[in-house]
């Protein structure tokens, strides 16, 4: 009925108190320092959600009342009860997510108070405003600085630490880069439920199911990470890295599936022999270029068939400069380089002995067609010559090393060196 309030579950949402300081308070800027705030203070914060604020003054100092919740959740409550009064289970009396125009009076009057509290404040309490404002900045590099703030890559390093305690095979693998968190799922095969808590307890089990007896468990695990700050590329640079990777992806023998634009999202798919070399190659042209990759996913069956998503988008530093770290940076990780390096979790003992028994052959092939090494000699002394930069060296379990180099025409090429005998 027209008039009466209906309570929003406390399940619904979510309540936090923000100190807000004094240059915040009116307008815009108060809206935008909150939302920066539950960037960090609520968990997987997006456009998803919205929130609700309102301004305390206590102890001289004044606070935002805030209270955040999904946007589908709130439009449920008022599509149910449209003309009913939204409130909190905990206060009837407390009003929440209000019409800006049917209390439009309510709010004139609550600019006017709090002008007059604005003027007292800065003519009794400038020395303390000072105070408070400095306080406040300092907290902000604390909490920047939290331990509970992981590196990048930690959630996908958690999970597959636990799967190689239990001896655990990976069929599918998922990982989603949000900026400032990080979601992780993997469907694993032959271990048990308490196998992988007892190995860690952090890591979710979202559903278990059986074929023949034999487990295969869906894991889940997300982590707040410690920020980045991203900017749009030239769009040229974009689409000249775009090119790159799929002439890489032909040239390596892959199948292309599907592709899209804005965002680019590519489906392709490529024999099980190929992972460990595959994904190093886009690991490299990835630590080169630094281009964000928010988006991956792996499914295993007679061949691996990836998702993934590049945004146009280049990672700011704190120093202000482009860092061609390495690849195992955890500023800058790159997961394509993990993956290569747990390649052993994608693949049974019978498969890893069917592959290491396929290099060996690979091997024997290619150094009955090897090139000599004097010209491989002339290929570096020709390198060093034309100054071309070393932008990354994978080193190979065969002893040999794979370095890219890039060109002064921003082209990438790889020279392998190997271990020489002098006395050969």
């Amino acid at each position: 009925m027209y008039g009466k309030n209906c309570a929003v579950k406390k399940s619904d949402y979510e309540k936090y108190s923000i100190n807000l300081p004094f240059k915040f308070l009116l307008g815009k800027r108060r809206k935008k320092f909150i939302f920066k705030e539950l960037e960090k203070l609520h968990p997987c914060f997006s456009d998803e959600y919205c929130f609700d604020s309102k301004i305390l003054y206590k102890n001289w100092k004044f606070f935002a009342d805030v209270l955040v919740m999904n946007k589908m959740k709130l439009a449920s409550y008022r599509f149910d009860n449209p003309r009913c009064k939204l409130h909190t289970e905990e206060n009837e009396k407390k009003l929440i997510f209000v019409e800006k125009k049917k209390y439009i009076h309510i709010l004139c009057s609550f600019i006017f108070v709090f002008f007059i509290l604005g003027i007292m404040f800065l003519i009794h309490f400038r020395n303390e405003k000072k105070l408070a404002m400095k306080k406040t900045e300092i907290v902000e590099k604390e909490f920047e600085q939290n331990e509970g703030l992981q590196n990048r890559g930690d959630a996908c390093k958690l999970i597959f630490d636990a799967i190689d305690k239990c001896d655990g095979k990976i069929s599918n693998f998922s990982f989603e880069n949000s900026g400032f968190a990080e979601n992780v799922i993997v469907s694993v095969n032959d271990i048990f439920a308490e196998e992988i808590l007892g190995a860690d307890s952090k890591i979710e089990v979202s559903s278990i199911s059986y074929l023949n007896n034999v487990p295969n468990l869906r894991l889940h695990h997300s982590s707040k990470t410690k920020k980045n700050d991203f900017a749009p590329a030239v769009y040229s640079d974009y689409l000249a890295f775009l090119s790159k990777f799929r002439s890489l992806l032909i040239n390596s023998k892959c199948k292309i599936v599907e592709e899209n634009n804005n965002p680019f999202t590519i489906r392709f798919s490529f024999e099980i022999e190929q992972f460990e070399d595959l994904f190093n190659k886009i690991a490299a042209l990835f630590n080169v270029e630094l281009f964000f990759c928010p988006t991956l996913s792996i499914t295993k069956g007679q061949v691996f068939t990836v998702y993934l998503k590049i945004e146009n988008a280049l990672p700011i530093f704190s120093n202000g400069k482009e860092n061609n770290s390495s690849i195992n940076s955890t500023q800058n990780f790159n997961v394509f380089a993990f993956l290569a390096q747990n390649k052993k979790l994608f693949f049974t003992r019978a498969e890893l002995s069917a592959l290491s028994q396929n290099e060996k052959s690979l091997l024997q092939n290619q150094k009955q067609k090897q090139p000599s090494k004097i010209y491989l000699k002339n290929v570096k002394q020709n390198a060093s010559k034309n100054n071309d930069k070393i932008v990354g060296k994978i080193k190979n379990k065969d002893g040999t090393s794979n370095v890219f180099y890039k060109s002064n025409n921003k082209k990438i090429y790889m020279i392998k060196e190997e271990v020489v005998n002098e006395n050969e």
